[in-house]
């Protein structure tokens, strides 16, 4: 069961996000305060900065056991939810459910409209469907992308970034132990439940014609979760992390700068779309993704304005380092 959920948090980018950003940064981190160590006390004695040392690397691991406690709350709460013994006529019944909201809401099957004959603009989607794979497989990337500006340039942003990010998880599994259900592609594309499929979704389902391109990457997406049915299944598709983390660094993004919201809204959108064009989600767990991430950002401002001044020395490292780049580049752009 850990290698499942290990697998399971590194294709949805959870853990592929942390490595990429605590890469960066530990090394960035391991180098300032070892080299201000080196020089200010072996090299030169000064004891006096001795203190800002010690502080430092306080902040550093009270930051790594918030992190680490978060992660590990995480994969043992999936370890719950991710349970094998999960009656699979429960989690049909629930796709069922999901998809007749979808219907309600739009008026056809967004997840198989998309790519159905009867859609009219079918050949514009079969064309962008490489960029929207592209968008949805990037959120890992703009993920630690955003963590790296922040941790430069806005701490406190930062901070609340990670803790928002785990806690997108926490707020989910209550609801996804209580409404199990998995993804559009092994529930009706490949499906790997016997499940009662409703007259109205097969009637979806015989028009449904994914592109050479996305029919390539569906396969790929099911085997892995093929792979691993055998010893649990991935009932996590509502509320959705993809739009929940996705939502994140859009909001973040803007709260660093306004300016960036000309491209994180679109991203935003585009990563929505691309969670139903491939198959991956409903389309209303959009909705209820967001609010999963809401409410995350608002119960990792409660935190971190209680723990912020920990981090006073970090942040002062930081300001000064890029405050001293700043400069440099002003200098030698004159």
């Amino acid at each position: 069961m850990i290698r499942e959920v290990i697998q399971y948090l590194m294709i949805r980018g959870f853990g592929l996000v942390l490595l990429m950003f605590l890469a960066v940064i530990g090394i960035y981190l391991v180098w300032r305060i070892g080299g201000q160590f080196l020089i200010n006390y072996c090299l030169e004695k000064n004891k006096n900065a001795l203190w800002r040392i010690r502080a430092q690397s306080k902040a550093i691991i009270i930051g790594l056991l918030i992190l680490i406690t978060a992660s590990l709350i995480n994969v043992a709460c999936l370890n719950i939810v991710m349970s094998p013994d999960i009656d699979p006529k429960v989690i049909s019944a629930n796709n069922n459910i999901l998809m007749e909201y979808d219907h309600k809401l739009y008026g056809v099957y967004p997840t198989l409209w998309m790519q159905s004959e009867e859609n009219p603009f079918k050949p514009m989607i079969d064309a962008t469907v490489p960029f929207f794979i592209f968008i949805y497989n990037s959120l890992s990337f703009v993920l630690s992308f955003t963590l790296i500006l922040l941790f430069f340039f806005r701490t406190r942003l930062c901070l609340e970034l990670i803790l928002a990010f785990c806690l997108c998880s926490l707020v989910s599994m209550p609801f996804w132990y209580i409404f199990p259900s998995i993804s559009p592609v092994i529930a009706y594309w490949e499906p790997i439940l016997l499940q009662d499929i409703p007259v109205s979704i097969r009637t979806a389902l015989d028009s449904y014609v994914p592109s050479d391109h996305l029919s390539d990457y569906l396969q790929g997406r099911f085997d892995f979760k093929n792979s691993i049915k055998s010893t649990t299944l991935i009932v996590t598709t509502i509320p959705s992390m993809h739009i929940a983390w996705s939502f994140l660094y859009m909001y973040y993004l803007i709260a660093y700068s306004r300016v960036l919201s000309i491209v994180a809204v679109p991203l935003f959108v585009f990563s929505s779309i691309s969670t139903v064009i491939t198959l991956q989600h409903y389309a209303v767990d959009t909705p209820a993704g967001i609010l999963a991430a809401l409410i995350a950002i608002y119960l990792a401002k409660l935190i971190v304005d209680r723990i912020e001044v920990s981090f006073d020395p970090i942040k002062v490292m930081v300001e000064e380092d890029v405050g001293k780049c700043c400069k440099w580049v002003q200098r030698s752009t004159k």
